[in-house]
């Protein structure tokens, strides 16, 4: 089995291009619900609970230093390690945006974005 590179990692917000996107981390999420009962002979057992995903992702700001969304926005969020290899897609609340302004280094202005599926 060959090692996967995301060098050619994409995302996109309501069909608007994300360019320049980083680091995308996804945690996918399946909670379990554990029982005991008179049936399970005082063994435990798990049921299938809520699923949930949620991420980070780090993107450059355009040259203007915006984002297509802001913080509360609702919308289409896919993110993508290749093309052909969905990370995250689906409607996605932004809960969070944190900037990184390297004033000193020049550096071009990025983003973390927290998003989770909405």
């Amino acid at each position: 089995m060959s090692v996967s590179s995301a060098k050619n990692g994409i995302g996109s917000w309501d069909s608007q291009t994300l360019t320049d996107v980083r680091n995308i981390d996804v945690s996918k999420i399946a909670e379990e619900k554990i029982y005991g009962s008179s049936s399970t002979a005082c063994k435990r057992k798990r049921l299938k609970g809520f699923e949930d995903e949620t991420g980070t992702f780090e993107v450059y700001a355009d040259s203007q230093g915006d984002l297509p969304f802001v913080k509360g926005d609702i919308g289409y969020l896919d993110l993508r390690s290749t093309a052909l290899n969905p990370m995250f897609a689906g409607n996605a609340l932004i809960s969070e945006i944190a900037w990184s302004v390297p004033v000193e280094d020049g550096d071009p202005i990025s983003a973390t974005v927290t998003f989770g599926q909405s």
